[in-house]
């Protein structure tokens, strides 16, 4: 029919006609982005559930003025004293460190630098259940120089293959042997990572850092985590924590400690860290270019 010739009835009807069919294209186009939209969101609260009865041990802060901070750094030796000390209450413990500058990776091939570079106990990838894709989750992180990539981090190395067994260039220059690969971590799982090399790396006595700040009762800069086997006992191994803390050689004053439940929690959580402790969980300085840590009065 041709339009010049229809009546003003006719026109009105047209245009309606139109006009309903753009606006069902737009919501059905709508309703199938909110369908794949939900689709990954529920793949991924699926796959990213944090365990259950894993705490992560946090601390208060009291300043001289009385104001009071939460902290989720706490020092290196917590982790492995609460399971010398307290082995019935706490059935894991696992340190976690993420390093607070860009590491320079490369397969000797190919440069790939990453923001986050971790050192984690070997129970770390047990505690969170995190989903092995190639290698041993039991002994992927007892050994000095071995380390966990994630699947993304590790296809920008490798490409699609399994990268088990081979070696890599990280911090400071020291060669790495892949132990395993996980899958990516979701973004409210609590611990965050590309690579994730083994805390034994950082002992003086056959490690390849010899990090003593990781390994003392004075700088606060691990995560300390816990998995209890009866969560009602909360309350007490959080007591028997705090007691454990204040009878160390080195408290530092951080021994109001409490524990945070991670079942359900995001992994940005309340918890907060001002700018310098997020970065090595005391005060820095660069006077001359040379990194200065000073933790409970000592120059690290």
């Amino acid at each position: 029919m041709n339009r010049r010739n229809s009546t003003p009835i006719q026109q009105t009807f047209f245009r309606q006609y139109q006009q309903a069919i753009l606006t069902f294209s737009s919501l059905l186009t709508g309703l199938i982005f909110v369908f794949i939209a939900s689709a990954f969101m529920q793949k991924d609260e699926a796959a990213q559930k944090q365990p259950d009865g894993v705490f992560r041990v946090c601390k208060w802060i009291t300043a001289a003025d009385g104001t009071r901070t939460q902290s989720v750094k706490t020092a290196g030796l917590l982790a492995p004293e609460l399971s010398r000390q307290l082995p019935g209450a706490i059935v894991q413990t696992a340190r976690f460190m993420k390093w607070p500058e860009q590491v320079a990776v490369t397969n000797f091939d190919q440069l790939e630098p990453t923001e986050k570079w971790a050192f984690g106990d070997p129970a770390i990838v047990q505690l969170f259940k995190l989903n092995v894709v190639y290698g041993n989750e039991k002994s992927a992180l007892d050994k000095p120089g071995q380390l966990v990539l994630t699947d993304r981090y590790a296809k920008k190395l490798f490409g699609p293959v399994n990268p088990v067994g081979k070696t890599l260039m990280g911090l400071g220059g020291k060669t790495y042997t892949v132990a395993a690969v996980v899958e990516h971590p979701g973004s409210h799982v609590a611990i965050q990572f590309d690579v994730l090399a083994s805390w034994a790396s950082t002992h003086a006595d056959g490690g390849l850092h010899a990090f003593p700040f990781l390994n003392n009762w004075t700088a606060q800069l691990a995560e300390t985590f816990i998995r209890l086997e009866d969560t009602e006992q909360k309350n007490q191994v959080q007591e028997a924590i705090r007691e454990v803390a204040k009878k160390t050689p080195h408290p530092s004053g951080c021994t109001d400690i409490f524990l945070q439940s991670l079942n359900g929690a995001k992994g940005n959580t309340g918890v907060r860290e001002n700018a310098e402790q997020d970065r090595f969980g005391a005060r820095v300085s660069q006077p001359g270019g040379r990194m200065v840590l000073v933790a409970g009065g000592l120059v690290l």
